[in-house]
């Protein structure tokens, strides 16, 4: 039998971090406090309807197009935490790696502007929630389940680094369902983009800069010594595989340090009734030594991920707005990456 989840406040699978009803406080910054509130209002030409949830430092809302007719997502991150040391500039990061990635299995971004002092990015909708949720309600995925999945975001993960760009943050709840059943990766806030003129491989860089969900780092990032980023996505990536096919992460969760200390061990366990050849994938993605990890492109070459390949399964999605014309009414990224913008209005009144 495949283990169960453990319970507790550290790994429980199912109910996403940071989702909470609305209530006293939903979010850790006043601005974004205040913008939950005003809900319904109209911003631009979007409605903001509904409060879907929020992260360590943004807000998400549903908001309905009324050109396109569309509902969206719309991520706001206030500009005062992008200053802020340690955060790695999320809103602009994002909205930067965003507009270069053109992906089937990765959000897309179609429009964003400044208001009030916050970023507004509107992204892709996916009421189907996250692949932590996916999990959570099924306690853990078949293989038959997995392996499509898998390969999908490895394809999306090898189309980034192949571009230079390492996420830093995969996770389970940064993979999202849409409507056709397809994840598509998300929250690129902390991603690292290597220069244009820098080294000619993505395997020569080291970075000093140990951001990232704590559950899913590395053990050379839990060590805060100089790593790669591109080799500590592997990690990541092969921990969430891990969480699809068992429902819970491997780690001693009785304390932050307990927790540190089994990802530096890596001593990972597996159901008795794992597959092998996926159990082994998995095992080599979590090796101690980032050099012995294998790249996407060489995972995606494994006969099990080639097998699930399905030519006609979700290759064009439907109903899709042109995301060039909704951006050529807002904001640009000029040459040297800052963002410029036109209007800065006031926070919209209440409708109703």
């Amino acid at each position: 039998m495949n283990r169960p989840p453990l319970k507790n406040k550290y790994n429980k699978i199912g109910a996403p971090p940071h989702y909470a009803p609305l209530g006293k406080s939903i979010c850790n910054h006043p601005v974004l406090e205040k913008w939950v509130r005003q809900l319904p209002f109209m911003l631009k030409c979007y409605s903001f309807q509904k409060y879907v949830g929020s992260g360590s430092f943004s807000v998400i809302f549903k908001v309905h197009h009324r050109g396109y007719d569309r509902n969206f997502a719309a991520k706001v991150v206030p500009e005062q935490l992008l200053c802020r040391e340690g955060t790695n500039n999320t809103g602009f990061v994002e909205t930067e790696v965003l507009q270069q990635l053109n992906h089937k299995n990765i959000i897309r971004l179609y429009d964003h502007f400044i208001d009030s002092g916050c970023i507004v990015l509107i992204l892709e909708l996916c009421i189907k929630g996250t692949l932590r949720q996916l999990i959570g309600s099924q306690n853990n995925l078949s293989y038959n389940e997995a392996i499509p999945i898998m390969s999908d975001i490895l394809s999306a993960i090898e189309y980034c680094h192949t571009r230079g760009i390492a996420h830093r943050d995969l996770k389970p709840g940064n993979i999202f369902i849409d409507d056709n059943n397809r994840p598509l990766l998300a929250d690129f806030g902390n991603s690292y983009i290597m220069p244009k003129n820098g080294l000619e491989s993505i395997d020569n860089v080291l970075i000093t800069d140990y951001n990232g969900t704590l559950m899913y780092r590395a053990p050379e990032v839990i060590s805060e010594t100089p790593f790669n980023p591109f080799k500590a996505d592997i990690w990541s990536l092969g921990l969430t595989f891990y969480v699809m096919i068992t429902g819970s992460e491997p780690w001693d969760t009785f304390s932050i340090d307990a927790i540190r200390n089994s990802i530096i061990r890596a001593n990972v366990t597996f159901p008795t009734d794992t597959n092998e050849v996926l159990m082994k994938i998995i095992m080599s993605m979590l090796s101690l030594d980032p050099n012995n990890r294998p790249s996407a492109m060489e995972l995606l070459a494994s006969p099990i991920f080639k097998d699930s390949e399905q030519p006609n399964r979700f290759r064009h999605r439907s109903g899709s707005v042109p995301r060039s014309n909704l951006l050529a009414t807002t904001m640009v990224v000029s040459r040297n990456r800052k963002l410029s913008f036109g209007l800065n209005s006031s926070l919209p009144k209440n409708e109703s």
